[in-house]
């Protein structure tokens, strides 16, 4: 069965980190008008599945709804684009 991991960051786990951090923190919010709220979704899933525990991407990310997912990925490449035109 493929991982949320292996379909939308290729099994890539440094890829995932640095997309989900970037949503996840609040630089980000303050940015982005989300119809999601990343920070919220991850406390949520960390309260719910993850309480007192380390956790890491590899994991979390699988508790994500898929379109909630494709939300943050879409934004994210649009800010990578804008910044490569204001280069």
């Amino acid at each position: 069965m493929e991982t949320k991991l292996q379909r939308y960051f290729n099994g890539d786990l440094k890829k995932c980190e640095k997309i989900m951090d970037w949503a996840t923190s609040d630089k980000t919010s303050i940015r982005f008008n989300y119809k999601i709220n990343a920070w919220n979704i991850l406390a949520d899933i960390c309260s719910r599945h993850f309480s007192n525990e380390d956790w890491c991407w590899s994991d979390v990310i699988e508790h994500w709804k898929d379109e909630d997912i494709i939300e943050v990925i879409q934004d994210y490449k649009a800010l990578e684009i804008n910044k490569n035109k204001n280069n």
